[in-house]
């Protein structure tokens, strides 16, 4: 939880809150996070339905084996996952660098990352007369990067990124933008577009080039 990593100017960049899954071994992953401050680290599940608040804290959950209610149950919340992956898939989308809610990534990521990226697909299915919206992925097909993806979003939820004003944005920009006696090596960001071809689930063609962006 204390490592940090540099960014292309060489500043350090640490861990500011963290996501576990905790939908299996619920009771070991909520002793886990019970070493860390909850400002620090929670644990999540995720919530279908296109109903399900983004991020709901549980009130009431019950040790499985004993049915005792749990005793970190403040550090737990659930995750409308349907409402992150649209709005996921939206954005990787995008196709304009200065467009909000573009997504980049680093070069050097592998296939398999972004084929996880985009491995399920939103369909339709009729439960008891009505049509139920959810996503499914082909069978065997690994989806964590996706997963990851969601839950680092609801983590910058819960931070508060997406509340900065302006100003703050500004003041993170010069500090970390700043040049450093020992930088690190430049870093190419490159958009989904870039990245994936029609072969993939739900994208479009491999799309031009980019210019660099500083994130």
């Amino acid at each position: 939880m204390d490592r940090t990593w540099p960014n292309y100017r060489g500043h350090p960049i640490g861990v500011k809150r963290t996501c576990i899954d905790g939908n299996f071994e619920t009771d070991t992953v909520l002793e886990f996070c019970r070493k860390f401050s909850s400002s620090k680290i929670v644990a999540v599940r995720g919530n279908p339905g296109d109903a399900a608040p983004r991020i709901a804290k549980i009130k009431r959950e019950r040790n499985e084996r004993k049915g005792t209610l749990l005793r970190w149950q403040a550090r737990f919340f659930n995750v409308g996952v349907n409402a992150f992956k649209s709005a996921l898939y939206r954005d990787l989308a995008k196709d304009d660098c200065s467009a909000p809610g573009f997504v980049a990534f680093p070069q050097g990521l592998s296939d398999d990352f972004f084929q996880q990226l985009v491995s399920e697909t939103r369909v339709a299915k009729k439960v008891m007369g009505r049509i139920i919206w959810g996503w499914d992925k082909p069978e065997r097909q690994p989806n964590e990067a996706l997963d990851m993806t969601v839950y680092a979003t609801a983590a910058a939820i819960m931070t508060g990124v997406y509340q900065y004003a302006e100003a703050t944005w500004r003041e993170l920009e010069a500090r970390y933008d700043a040049p450093t006696d020992q930088p690190a090596p430049p870093v190419m960001r490159v958009s989904m577009g870039q990245k994936l071809s029609d072969r993939y689930q739900g994208q479009g063609p491999v799309r031009k080039q980019y210019p660099v962006r500083r994130l």
